[in-house]
């Protein structure tokens, strides 16, 4: 009678086959663990790089719809609840606050009579966005920073301006007037920074030519 050997020619039997060791476990777990955290640490530098590139360009998409309303002659409801035409359109930033800008309105002081192109406000965001708009509360929206980018700094000339930076198109031109406080200058910059610290910068000309850089 022929025999048989129960052996397996290609390799051992399964019950005889060596499962990992801990060791080579751990060794393994280690290297997904290593290449997670750097995927991890690139994700969060490229999600920071990307947040602060979309905050400058919608502030600068912000900026042009204030020249826009301007030369467009775009009207809005004072409090008696009549359409009043002002002579031109602004944006305010200011440098003790790093997570909002306004959108305003340059009201003319009396008939006939042109703005002082820089944003009055009757108290912080009192009335913002209302139909009510009158001389003293000129706001026609806050834009909040939702993100962890701030607005780092402000400039008018390469100087740092360390009030408010107000940035006003009157119409029917569309050069800007920028000023921080009683200064009058020809070039705006405005800082935003990431919380991995890298800086996008938003400028605009008296020309009114404005980017980002």
């Amino acid at each position: 009678m022929k025999s048989f050997n129960s052996k397996n020619k290609y390799g051992p039997a399964l019950s005889e086959a060596n499962g990992f060791t801990l060791i080579e476990f751990m060794v393994v777990i280690g290297i997904f663990i290593v290449f997670s955290g750097i995927m991890l640490a690139r994700y969060s530098t490229l999600k920071s790089s990307t947040s602060v590139e979309n905050l400058a360009q919608d502030m600068a998409i912000t900026i042009r719809k204030a020249q826009l309303y301007s030369v467009g002659v775009k009207g809005v409801m004072d409090i008696s609840s009549k359409e009043i035409f002002p002579p031109g359109y602004g944006i305010s930033f200011s440098s003790s606050n790093t997570k909002s800008y306004v959108l305003f309105a340059d009201l003319a002081v009396g008939i006939g009579a042109s703005g002082n192109k820089i944003y009055d406000s009757a108290g912080s965001g009192s009335g913002c966005g209302s139909s009510s708009l009158i001389f003293g509360n000129e706001c026609l929206d806050t834009v909040s920073i939702n993100s962890y980018d701030t607005i780092d700094k402000l400039y008018v000339d390469a100087t740092v301006c360390s009030g408010n930076l107000d940035i006003v198109f009157t119409r029917p031109n569309l050069g800007a007037s920028i000023k921080c406080g009683s200064t009058v200058g020809s070039k705006a910059q405005i800082e935003v920074k990431s919380s991995n610290g890298k800086i996008k910068t938003i400028y605009v000309e008296s020309a009114g030519n404005m980017g980002v850089k």
